[in-house]
């Protein structure tokens, strides 16, 4: 049996005692809100800021809001697909 891994958040920028966050949900929801799978706790991240879903195919990122800017490998993106390597950034954020 093939077992796949987990796609990974590695926080490079922002306080966090786990730099280290699975994507273990087909839905995982970033924000503000203690609904959400990755919690940030900037004043400027809105209570649910951002969707990543996965698909067969890989994972895409998806912003519900314009403000803090959502940025892939430093361009301004609203949906993007997420690679291995890439650089997310939200807010104070990398990942």
């Amino acid at each position: 049996m093939l077992t796949l891994k987990k796609p990974l958040l590695r926080i490079t920028r922002g306080q966090s005692q786990f730099p280290l966050r699975a994507i273990d949900q087909k839905r995982f929801l970033i924000g503000a809100g203690s609904s959400c799978h990755l919690l940030l706790t900037h004043a400027k991240i809105p209570m649910i800021f951002a969707l990543v879903q996965q698909t067969d195919e890989g994972c895409t990122i998806e912003a519900y809001h314009p403000v803090p800017p959502m940025l892939v490998n430093g361009e301004k993106k609203r949906t993007a697909e997420l690679l291995s390597g890439d650089q997310l950034t939200i807010g104070p954020y990398e990942f």
